[in-house]
């Protein structure tokens, strides 16, 4: 793997990550960002539909914006140098999905959501893979994981001003969670080893300030900074660190939970009963949405024929869509093929859906070199 495949595959994954939950990409900067190892995109836009694509269908995106973000890689030195991304100004303002469309709209929208979601995640698997290579003896990892795994190790990542904000028209009120910092970072920076095999993996990940908020006043559609009186769960830091062992596959963690910065506020959780049950309402108000969505897609009677041995639907699912590829299907199966779209979980079909074509391509190759071998026949 060189640096220029590297780069290749970047660009493709960054695409791949971004495209579906974010507009305002800006390629041709994206493009030279990666080849030049500097990379900024600002003032992405957050899609509408991005919940939906998530498979929260129940939940839509009043406005959104991501004021920057940036990703610095050493290309010159990839295996010891430190891969830095900054992620900042992150603000959400979300909703219940509104009621006004008809059930025929909502289930088309859900449908297109969840091929969405299956394109995602097939792309993203492809490119991981493709990094990764081959294992050599089933055991072994390839050359490009192990720098995989070493580019892993080096990375370190940093979000700010992160500010989540649901909205209940209904109700009139306001919630929210607010994280001024997250990062996630190695232990003994500075300390950088040549050699692309890893033995173990140390991270930190904080979490610094975090809050949650409740204006049981006003239905805000935008951002809002939270007075001391509305928050349910006062800003507090969150520590936790991770050590795991590459060769005796053991993991070690430790967690600690510090009083936020601000003296002002005491930590913990504000003794606000209707707060709290007011919370817990637009939580089962939300469930409930997201229930009453996927009975509009596929009744409960008819969820319930896959109620058995998940292991099965999915063996199935995978032997239909080889079928499908290879133009073997039947009406009738194309329909249990979407049906089973609508209820089987998308990360569980996408490696599926990825191991089908790959079967699909190798089949119609042979085909291919067989109908070739027999036309040289024919000519000689």
């Amino acid at each position: 793997h060189s640096p220029v495949m590297f780069q290749r595959q970047l660009e493709s994954l960054l695409k791949s990550c971004l495209a579906p939950y974010v507009s305002g990409i800006n390629t041709e900067k994206l493009s030279v960002g990666v080849w030049g190892g500097d990379i900024v995109l600002e003032k992405l836009v957050v899609k509408e539909d991005l919940f939906s694509t998530l498979g929260v269908d129940a939940v839509e995106v009043v406005q959104g914006k991501v004021k920057y973000l940036s990703v610095k890689i050493p290309w010159a030195s990839l295996v010891t140098g430190k891969v830095v991304i900054e992620i900042c100004g992150v603000h959400a303002v979300v909703r219940t999905s509104g009621n006004t469309k008809s059930p025929e709209e909502v289930v088309e929208e859900m449908r297109r959501g969840i091929q969405a979601r299956l394109e995602t995640l097939e792309s993203q698997q492809n490119l991981v893979s493709e990094v990764q290579g081959n294992k050599l003896d089933g055991k072994q990892l390839g050359f490009g994981a192990k720098v995989l795994r070493k580019f892993v190790n080096n990375l370190s990542l940093s979000v700010k001003d992160v500010h989540l904000q649901f909205i209940g028209e209904d109700r009139g009120v306001s919630a929210g969670i607010r994280l001024p910092a997250i990062s996630v970072r190695s232990e003994g920076d500075g300390q950088a080893d040549a050699s692309v095999e890893e033995t173990a993996l140390s991270k930190t990940f904080e979490v610094k300030d975090a809050g949650i908020f409740l204006d049981p006043d006003q239905a805000h559609t935008t951002v809002v900074t939270p007075s001391a009186s509305q928050w349910v769960l006062r800003p507090q830091t969150l520590r936790v660190h991770v050590d795991h062992n590459l060769v005796t596959q053991s993991l070690a963690l430790q967690v600690r939970v510090e009083p936020g910065t601000d003296t002002r506020l005491k930590p913990g959780v504000v003794a606000n009963r209707t707060a709290v049950q007011t919370l817990r309402q637009m939580g089962d108000e939300l469930a409930r949405e997201q229930t009453r969505r996927m009975d509009m897609l596929v009744p409960p009677k008819v969820r319930s024929a896959f109620s058995g041995d998940p292991r099965e639907h999915y063996k199935e699912y995978e032997q239909l869509f080889r079928a499908d590829l290879l133009g073997k299907t039947t009406e009738k199966q194309k329909q249990k093929i979407a049906l089973m779209e609508d209820v089987l979980q998308a990360s569980r079909l996408a490696p599926l859906r990825v191991s089908a074509r790959d079967h699909a391509k190798k089949v119609s190759d042979e085909v291919r070199k067989r109908q070739e071998e027999d036309q040289k026949k024919l000519a000689e």
